[in-house]
Protein backbone atom coordinates (compact mmCIF):
# COMPACT_ATOMS: atom_id res chain seq x y z
CA UNK A 1 0.00 0.00 0.00
CA UNK A 2 1.31 3.21 -0.60
CA UNK A 3 1.58 5.83 1.98
CA UNK A 4 3.48 9.04 2.68
CA UNK A 5 6.18 6.80 3.89
CA UNK A 6 6.31 5.35 0.85
CA UNK A 7 4.91 1.83 -0.10
CA UNK A 8 4.35 -0.70 2.79
CA UNK A 9 3.04 -4.17 3.70
CA UNK A 10 1.95 -5.14 7.04
CA UNK A 11 1.31 -8.12 8.87
CA UNK A 12 -0.61 -9.04 12.32
CA UNK A 13 1.27 -11.81 13.59
CA UNK A 14 1.53 -13.96 17.01
CA UNK A 15 4.74 -13.99 19.33
CA UNK A 16 6.36 -17.25 21.06
CA UNK A 17 5.40 -16.71 24.65
CA UNK A 18 8.87 -17.66 25.66
CA UNK A 19 11.83 -17.34 23.29
CA UNK A 20 12.27 -20.77 21.75
CA UNK A 21 15.36 -22.60 20.26
CA UNK A 22 15.42 -20.74 17.22
CA UNK A 23 17.01 -24.08 15.53
CA UNK A 24 14.27 -26.10 15.63
CA UNK A 25 11.60 -23.36 14.37
CA UNK A 26 10.80 -25.39 10.67
CA UNK A 27 8.25 -24.59 7.78
CA UNK A 28 5.17 -25.58 10.04
CA UNK A 29 4.56 -22.54 11.64
CA UNK A 30 2.86 -21.14 10.36
CA UNK A 31 -0.10 -23.94 11.62
CA UNK A 32 0.86 -24.46 15.05
CA UNK A 33 0.68 -21.01 15.77
CA UNK A 34 -2.85 -20.73 15.33
CA UNK A 35 -2.79 -24.21 17.43
CA UNK A 36 -0.81 -23.06 20.38
CA UNK A 37 1.64 -26.09 19.71
CA UNK A 38 4.63 -23.65 19.49
CA UNK A 39 3.74 -21.96 22.97
CA UNK A 40 2.66 -18.40 21.66
CA UNK A 41 1.39 -15.60 24.06
CA UNK A 42 -1.96 -14.84 24.25
CA UNK A 43 -1.56 -11.30 25.49
CA UNK A 44 0.45 -10.02 23.12
CA UNK A 45 1.00 -9.95 19.31
CA UNK A 46 3.88 -8.28 16.31
CA UNK A 47 2.58 -5.65 14.24
CA UNK A 48 5.47 -6.33 10.90
CA UNK A 49 5.39 -3.24 8.59
CA UNK A 50 7.88 -3.83 5.69
CA UNK A 51 8.80 -1.06 3.46
CA UNK A 52 10.84 -0.49 0.51
CA UNK A 53 14.21 0.89 0.96
CA UNK A 54 14.97 1.90 -2.42
CA UNK A 55 11.33 3.82 -2.43
CA UNK A 56 10.81 5.28 1.18
CA UNK A 57 11.75 7.80 3.29
CA UNK A 58 14.03 5.94 5.45
CA UNK A 59 13.34 4.10 8.80
CA UNK A 60 10.33 3.37 10.58
CA UNK A 61 10.49 5.50 14.14
CA UNK A 62 7.55 4.92 16.64
CA UNK A 63 5.71 7.84 15.87
CA UNK A 64 5.09 5.91 12.52
CA UNK A 65 2.07 4.15 13.88
CA UNK A 66 -0.41 6.70 13.84
CA UNK A 67 -3.44 4.62 15.40
CA UNK A 68 -4.15 0.92 16.22
CA UNK A 69 -7.24 -1.21 17.37
CA UNK A 70 -8.10 -5.08 17.42
CA UNK A 71 -12.19 -5.19 17.27
CA UNK A 72 -13.95 -8.38 18.17
CA UNK A 73 -16.10 -8.77 14.97
CA UNK A 74 -18.52 -11.28 13.08
CA UNK A 75 -20.62 -11.59 9.70
CA UNK A 76 -24.45 -12.09 11.83
CA UNK A 77 -26.32 -15.43 9.44
CA UNK A 78 -28.24 -14.30 6.50
CA UNK A 79 -25.87 -10.91 6.08
CA UNK A 80 -22.72 -10.27 4.16
CA UNK A 81 -21.08 -7.44 5.92
CA UNK A 82 -19.01 -7.55 8.83
CA UNK A 83 -20.38 -6.32 12.51
CA UNK A 84 -17.24 -4.78 14.53
CA UNK A 85 -17.34 -4.57 18.43
CA UNK A 86 -15.94 -1.79 20.74
CA UNK A 87 -12.06 -1.63 20.58
CA UNK A 88 -10.33 -3.84 22.74
CA UNK A 89 -8.10 -1.97 25.36
CA UNK A 90 -4.78 -2.56 24.04
CA UNK A 91 -0.78 -0.99 24.65
CA UNK A 92 1.70 -0.33 22.11
CA UNK A 93 5.29 -0.12 21.85
CA UNK A 94 7.80 0.50 19.05
CA UNK A 95 10.58 -2.48 19.04
CA UNK A 96 12.67 -0.98 16.03
CA UNK A 97 13.17 -1.50 12.59
CA UNK A 98 14.85 -4.59 11.74
CA UNK A 99 17.23 -5.87 8.23
CA UNK A 100 17.45 -9.43 8.60
CA UNK A 101 19.81 -10.09 5.90
CA UNK A 102 21.10 -8.36 2.37
CA UNK A 103 18.33 -9.27 0.23
CA UNK A 104 15.24 -9.17 2.95
CA UNK A 105 13.63 -5.47 2.96
CA UNK A 106 13.77 -3.34 6.32
CA UNK A 107 10.69 -3.87 9.10
CA UNK A 108 9.59 -1.53 11.76
CA UNK A 109 7.78 -3.90 14.69
CA UNK A 110 5.72 -3.11 17.28
CA UNK A 111 4.75 -5.14 20.36
CA UNK A 112 0.85 -5.19 20.67
CA UNK A 113 -0.48 -6.00 24.29
CA UNK A 114 -3.76 -6.61 26.00
CA UNK A 115 -5.11 -8.02 29.27
CA UNK A 116 -7.61 -9.87 26.35
CA UNK A 117 -7.10 -13.11 24.68
CA UNK A 118 -5.60 -11.31 21.73
CA UNK A 119 -3.90 -13.81 19.37
CA UNK A 120 -6.23 -16.53 18.71
CA UNK A 121 -9.18 -14.05 17.39
CA UNK A 122 -9.95 -15.30 13.86
CA UNK A 123 -12.65 -12.75 13.47
CA UNK A 124 -11.09 -9.78 14.53
CA UNK A 125 -10.26 -6.81 12.69
CA UNK A 126 -6.98 -5.38 13.30
CA UNK A 127 -6.91 -1.69 12.14
CA UNK A 128 -3.21 0.01 12.15
CA UNK A 129 -2.64 3.90 10.42
CA UNK A 130 1.15 4.45 9.01
CA UNK A 131 1.53 7.26 6.83
CA UNK A 132 -2.00 8.72 6.82
CA UNK A 133 -2.96 5.24 5.38
CA UNK A 134 -5.65 2.85 7.35
CA UNK A 135 -4.25 -1.00 6.87
CA UNK A 136 -6.47 -3.55 8.14
CA UNK A 137 -6.41 -7.14 8.06
CA UNK A 138 -9.22 -9.69 9.55
CA UNK A 139 -7.59 -12.60 12.49
CA UNK A 140 -3.93 -12.86 13.34
CA UNK A 141 -1.64 -13.72 10.81
CA UNK A 142 0.74 -16.73 10.25
CA UNK A 143 4.01 -16.52 10.51
CA UNK A 144 5.21 -15.53 7.52
CA UNK A 145 6.72 -12.15 6.70
CA UNK A 146 5.14 -9.70 4.18
CA UNK A 147 6.53 -9.00 0.93
CA UNK A 148 6.41 -5.26 -0.61
CA UNK A 149 4.38 -6.50 -2.71
CA UNK A 150 1.92 -7.19 -0.35
CA UNK A 151 2.17 -10.74 -0.54
CA UNK A 152 3.06 -13.29 1.62
CA UNK A 153 5.64 -16.70 0.81
CA UNK A 154 6.60 -19.59 2.84
CA UNK A 155 10.06 -18.78 0.97
CA UNK A 156 9.94 -15.85 3.64
CA UNK A 157 10.07 -18.10 6.44
CA UNK A 158 13.72 -16.35 7.88
CA UNK A 159 12.85 -12.78 7.55
CA UNK A 160 9.97 -13.69 9.78
CA UNK A 161 11.56 -15.54 12.25
CA UNK A 162 14.47 -13.24 12.56
CA UNK A 163 11.34 -10.39 13.27
CA UNK A 164 11.08 -12.75 16.23
CA UNK A 165 14.27 -12.72 17.40
CA UNK A 166 14.53 -9.23 16.96
CA UNK A 167 11.70 -8.65 18.98
CA UNK A 168 13.11 -10.84 21.64
CA UNK A 169 16.61 -9.56 21.74
CA UNK A 170 15.50 -6.34 21.77
CA UNK A 171 12.22 -5.76 23.94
Amino acid sequence: MQTSLGPVAHQVIPVFAEEPDWGSIGYGLNESAHSGDEGMDPHKLLLIVVRDPQDSKGPLQAEDLEDFSIRPSEVPEARTTRVCEAPLPTSVRFIGENTPDEGSDPAGIWEISSDADIASGTEQVFAATIGGKDLFQIGVGGLSRPLSGGENSLAERSPAVSDQQFYFENR
